[in-house]
Order: C-alpha cells, then structure tokens, then sequence
C-alpha cells in the first residue's frame, strides 16, 4: 500500500505525461532492490508537492556495508555514467539512464540506518477537466 500525503484534490486536475514502459521498469527495478537487500521495514508514500510535482518515496533498511550503501547513494545522485559502470550493476545504471530519458528525478540519502530514494514526477495542469 502507498499512503498519499498532501491535496488529493490536485490530482483530479493534473496529468503525468511520460513513458509507461520506462516508469514500470524504474518502480520495479527499485522495489526488486528493496526486496533483495532488506532485512525487515519497509515503506512506501507519495507526496503531493507545491511545485507541480508528486513524489514517491521508498524508505527501506538493508544488510549493505556503510562503504556500499555510501556508494548506492553516490551512484544515484550523480551524474557520471562512468562512475556508475565501474561501481554498480546493470539494474542500477537502467534505472539513471531510464529515469534521465524520460524526465524523472531521483534522489537517495540515508535516513538513520535507511535507504531513502525518492522518484519525483512532473504534474501538468489537464486543460480538459472542467471545474
């Protein structure tokens, strides 16, 4: 289940526009993650936010070493398609390059003892809805 937070109402008048196929391959890519590397919680939410956008967050714990969840996060936040390869699997690349296609935002950090990875959407205003 992913708990909602914010104005739902918003929702009845924005529209996502991106690709389907790639958003599915992000979201299950991350949640396989999720599931292979967790040791108990879980939780998933999505934030309705002031600037046109809806945010999902994921927030796990996991049985990673502080120098692989350091470099989970790093590989995330950057940039650099070289670092990623040299560090990381193929899952992890799909993931930025999918993501950078098709105009999502990612960000990971750590929460306490968790991974936090939010996946940030762009909403636009639905001319067709009337009011």
């Amino acid at each position: 289940d992913i708990a909602i937070c914010g104005d739902t109402e918003v929702l009845e008048r924005k529209r996502i526009y991106t690709n389907e196929d790639g958003i599915y391959i992000v979201f299950s890519d991350w949640i396989a993650n999720m599931k292979k590397h967790c040791v108990g919680y879980t939780s998933a939410s999505a934030h309705i936010l002031d600037n046109d956008e809806l945010a999902f967050v994921f927030i796990n714990n996991h049985q990673l070493s502080s120098s692989d969840v350091r470099n989970l996060i790093n590989d995330l936040n950057s940039n650099s398609r070289n670092e990623i390869m040299q560090r990381t699997t193929h899952g992890l690349y799909n993931i930025k390059e999918i993501s950078d296609a098709i105009g999502l935002k990612l960000l990971a950090e750590r929460e306490e003892e968790n991974i936090k990875f939010t996946i940030t959407l762009k909403m636009h205003s639905d001319e067709n809805i009337s009011h």
